[in-house]
């Protein structure tokens, strides 16, 4: 798909760089092995802008009927994809400038926008099955109870900026990061040498529209996290496909200009990211949670239970079958005597002595295996762990601290 958007962008070697690009990101390989909604969704999503840009060049109203529908559909994978519906508007704005007659006449097309809107609305309903059987409950807290997000501390509280740098370093590694910053200002720079001039404005220049459309998503998402108090390598994974076609443009560009220089340029971007994803893939496919797993396969009994304090299937090692005790069953529902006790590194997070500043809302969460537990049957282990002696040790005061079990670490 990428390939494909990059080759109406441009050409097809445009395309093909875009995509190998976009192949040796680490933070997509990782997440592409996760299994999770955003692979799927930021798929949509380029699919979208792809239709947008078809629309752009064409003005062919199935291309903007197509990549609202499809718009529709990365929404109701991520709802903070929602930021398609400006990337649509945004598609119509710089099509309606360059059409020929009054701006007015050219901007009032309520058909196209109406059809649209409800083409994108439907695909988003059906994207929610349990809206179409009724439950509107479920609906609610699920496209509501989040809008706190943005203020909601899931990490660390630290600038803006190094929340960038964290994420887009983990996911891109530098030399990445730092050609897709570069590639990002020379496409700003670019575009206004490219724009049209005030006398004239109405007239369409070849390629303007494209990369408008292409950096103002991409800009629009950056401003758009920017005002989070934290997130993590999985929100951003859609600016990945836009920040790669916007490098793969900007280095086609500068190899026409200064061939020798962008050969250079694309060789150290390439190699460099390719050892970066390589290593980081070889060892992200070698996990403890993996190993965990096998030796629980080899070990433990049929009708074991396991308590766990995470409530993830990618953080916990559970063969599959196992009985499980969770942060959501209730008393009723729990083994009081749970053969095994999973510690992750969110509860290793918990045991340690650090601020509360530096302490994500997840690990705080675990604060409550103080209060789970207690008074509970453990059976004997082979590791023992005392319980603490004082008030000041208070903290690491967790089951995970002071009962006696069979830990998976």
């Amino acid at each position: 798909m990428l390939y494909r958007l990059g080759t109406r962008l441009e050409n097809r070697v445009t395309g093909r760089l875009a995509a190998l690009l976009l192949m040796l990101t680490f933070g997509f390989l990782k997440l592409a092995k996760e299994g999770g909604e955003d692979i799927p969704a930021t798929m949509c999503l380029v699919a979208s802008i792809y239709f947008l840009v078809g629309y752009l060049q064409t003005g062919e109203r199935r291309q903007f009927y197509a990549g609202s529908a499809v718009g529709g559909l990365a929404i109701a994978f991520k709802l903070t994809l929602g930021l398609v519906v400006p990337i649509i508007a945004l598609a119509f704005l710089l099509r309606a400038s360059g059409e020929d007659g009054l701006l007015r006449r050219a901007l009032w097309r309520p058909r196209l926008l109406v059809g649209g809107a409800a083409l994108g609305a439907v695909v988003i309903c059906l994207g929610f099955p349990t809206l179409l059987v009724g439950d509107f409950e479920a609906i609610g807290a699920r496209w509501f109870d989040r809008t706190g997000r943005l203020e909601r501390a899931v990490g660390p509280t630290a600038p803006t900026w190094w929340w960038f740098l964290r994420t887009y370093a983990s996911g891109f590694g530098w030399p990445l990061l730092i050609g897709a910053m570069g590639a990002l200002a020379a496409s700003i720079v670019h575009l206004v040498r490219l724009a049209p001039s005030r006398a004239a404005l109405r007239e369409r220049v070849p390629g303007f529209d494209e990369r408008a459309l292409l950096v103002g998503a991409l800009v629009l998402f950056l401003l758009f996290f920017s005002q989070w108090h934290d997130w993590r390598v999985h929100h951003i994974l859609p600016t990945f496909p836009l920040a790669m076609v916007v490098l793969a443009d900007s280095l086609e560009r500068l190899r026409g200009h200064r061939k020798r220089v962008g050969h250079v340029a694309l060789a150290v971007v390439v190699v460099s990211s390719a050892i970066y994803a390589g290593v980081g893939v070889g060892m992200y496919a070698s996990m403890p949670r993996d190993e965990a797993t096998g030796w629980l396969n080899e070990n433990a009994e049929e009708d074991a239970t396991m308590e766990v304090y995470f409530h993830a299937f990618f953080e916990n090692a559970i063969p599959h079958g196992m009985d499980l005790n969770t942060p959501l069953d209730g008393p009723a529902e729990r083994d009081p005597c749970p053969e095994y006790i999973q510690v992750g590194d969110k509860e290793l997070l918990y045991l340690q002595d650090i601020s509360d500043a530096q302490r994500s809302s997840e690990v705080n969460s675990n604060q409550t295996l103080g209060r789970s537990t207690s008074g509970r049957c453990w059976k004997a282990s082979t590791t023992t762990r005392s319980s603490p002696s004082s008030d000041s040790d208070r903290r690491t005061s967790s089951p995970i601290a002071r009962s006696r079990g069979r830990y998976v670490t």
